[in-house]
């Protein structure tokens, strides 16, 4: 009734409001036994849980839920692994909605890329062209999203290229115990930082 959302707008029956958006914010944050399938359909799976969390909190709130029921966290991208990387019938995370993507030009001569887990290829790089930037290289799809190619080791589409991995410098990881930790991965460049960016990923974190 649109009589009855304008009013609760308005603050009438405040714990109606609240109860109302609650309840919102629970559907677009959790679903239950939902079957996830990755994008080859070579691999599926009915988490207890699927959470698509839009913040950083979202991930610590998640974190905290599972160390409390004992339960374990997989992270899904778009699924274009084949492997089972992502499958669980715990708590699955699934990346999408954390999106974000900003260009840090505090040092003009050296512009970093800041982006979540759940931005793709084509937000990164409609961020990148407004700057007058691109990556010195990357994969060819863009429907697939930047942690899941830091997380498996994608590689460039060059024939010498190293792999995606090898340009991160900095990764932020919520851990087991629920504080965000930043994780220098310097130097950069080939054969600096892939093994370090790729490490915990695989299904874990991306």
């Amino acid at each position: 009734d649109v009589t009855l959302l304008a009013l609760l707008e308005q603050r009438y029956r405040p714990e109606l409001r609240a109860a109302i958006h609650a309840e919102a914010r629970r559907q677009r944050f959790r679903r239950e036994r939902i079957t996830w399938r990755n994008w080859g359909r070579t691999a599926a799976c009915p988490p207890q849980v699927a959470f698509l969390p839009e913040t950083v909190a979202d991930l610590v709130e998640i974190v905290a839920e599972a160390r409390a029921t004992q339960r374990r966290v997989r992270v899904a991208a778009t699924g274009h692994s084949w492997p089972a990387l992502a499958t669980t019938d715990d708590f699955l995370v699934i990346t999408h909605r954390l999106d974000a993507v900003t260009v840090n030009r505090d040092d003009p001569q050296r512009p970093l890329l800041v982006a979540e887990a759940g931005a793709t290829n084509h937000q990164i790089n409609d961020v990148l062209a407004v700057h007058g930037l691109t990556l010195p290289f990357n994969v060819v799809l863009e429907s697939v999203r930047i942690g899941g190619l830091v997380a498996t080791g994608s590689h460039g589409s060059g024939w010498v290229t190293p792999t995606l991995s090898d340009l991160v410098e900095v990764i932020e990881i919520v851990d087991a115990a629920g504080p965000i930790h930043s994780h220098s991965l310097t130097p950069p460049g080939p054969g600096g930082v892939d093994a370090d960016a790729v490490k915990p990923g695989l299904g874990f974190f991306t």
